[in-house]
């Protein structure tokens, strides 16, 4: 079953936002494992250029 997109895109934001290690990030954000595997997928996918142009806009 895939973690929730959300939980897991608000637990690679909070590393980025506070520079903590990935082991270090509050529980109610899943698995480090999957925020660290996930990250690098989503900047391959272009998906990290969306979402900040979505912002943008």
């Amino acid at each position: 079953m895939r973690v929730d997109d959300h939980k897991v895109l608000n637990g690679i934001l909070y590393v980025r936002v506070t520079g903590c290690r990935w082991c270090d990030r509050p529980r109610p954000y899943g698995a480090d494992q999957t925020a660290w595997r996930r990250f690098p997928e989503l900047q391959e996918k272009g998906i990290w250029h969306q979402i900040l142009q979505a912002l943008l806009d």
